[in-house]
């Protein structure tokens, strides 16, 4: 079976499969690592000098140029997923703040509570997270967050999308040893193509929790931040429920108040546990998740419609079929 070795390619690549089709997410990953010859410029990835590896991290890590979910599911998480709308996970759970501290600092933001948690904790040294900037609630800015301050600093901003891959890049620059990262599905997908990349070792095993937050449309600061709007990559993006995060998080499923947790992996589960054990949080099972499916579900076949326009034909060995013609082909 193929691997994430058969996926070579380099800056061009990346330029004709990536950047020139308009599936790029502005994830930050190929500019994390190559910051010589790529940058951003108007909210896009421009290259600024000539490259001419053959192999490059700028497309490896780029999740637009690979994705392997089943893969990567099991080196994350050691078996695959048996819902397909959901990924692999252990347990799904409702929780929310109990600690009056972490409350009065974090609001009801439970993603804030954990990295909290986790700081408190030593658990992480560092955490790269999206926080509001003085141009508006809706233009965020990349923080890398060492201190409780930092982590709780409008901790009212949503999770959404942006370069901000850069933040780890800079967090391993700067000695990082234990970094979390808190984001949306696509950015958690250009992380796990990093750890998971066998030509190219960056320092990205520093990366100790990674936490992803519900994404339905995809979010994108626009004008100024006076509202969101969504790039043409978002359309091509088949993750809702953040699928390979150690934790997943949303209020969709759960009561006013309280929010959604999948606990996919052992550190993801350990750290919720922990919380829960200490007092920072409390959970109830989430016995009905069917909102959850539903929505997933339904973004998975509205943007495969999208994804069927753009991807090449599909080769399975000796076998070439358009994507759409798959389910014809399979018994």
């Amino acid at each position: 079976m193929s691997s994430h070795t058969s996926r070579k390619g380099n800056i061009n690549d990346l330029n004709t499969e990536v950047i020139y089709k308009g599936i790029c997410i502005n994830c930050g990953a190929c500019v994390a690592f190559c910051p010589e010859y790529l940058t951003f410029e108007d909210g896009e990835v421009k290259q600024t000098a000539r490259c001419n590896e053959y192999v490059g991290e700028c497309y490896e890590f780029c999740p637009r140029s690979f994705c392997a979910p089943m893969e990567a599911e099991k080196q994350l998480f050691g078996e695959k997923r048996v819902d397909p709308a959901l990924g692999y996970y252990k347990e799904i759970v409702t929780a929310k703040i109990k600690d009056a501290k972490i409350a009065s600092q974090a609001g009801d933001d439970v993603i804030t509570a954990l990295l909290l948690f986790a700081l408190s904790k030593k658990k992480i040294d560092s955490a790269v997270i999206a926080r509001s900037a003085e141009k508006g609630p809706n233009m965020p800015k990349k923080l890398v967050a060492t201190t409780a301050k930092e982590i709780t600093a409008k901790a009212d901003s949503k999770y959404i999308g942006g370069p901000f891959i850069t933040g780890i890049g800079e967090a391993i620059r700067s000695g990082k040893e234990k970094i979390a990262f808190a984001g949306v599905p696509c950015q958690i997908q250009a992380i796990r193509n990093i750890q998971t990349s066998p030509n190219f070792k960056v320092g990205a095993d520093r990366v100790v929790l990674v936490i992803g937050q519900f994404c339905a449309m995809g979010k994108f600061p626009v004008e100024k931040g006076e509202k969101y709007g969504r790039r043409d990559g978002c359309k091509v993006c088949y993750d809702f429920a953040a699928e390979l995060a150690d934790i997943s998080a949303g209020s969709i499923g759960s009561e006013k108040g309280w929010t959604t947790l999948i606990m996919r992996s052992d550190a993801g589960k350990e750290l919720v546990d922990e919380a829960v054990k200490a007092g920072a949080i409390e959970i109830k099972k989430l016995d009905d998740v069917s909102k959850i499916i539903k929505t997933a579900t339904n973004k998975k076949q509205k943007n495969f419609e999208n994804i069927n326009e753009v991807a090449e034909m599909l080769k399975v060995l000796n076998f070439v079929m358009e994507p759409s013609d798959l389910k014809l082909f399979l018994v």
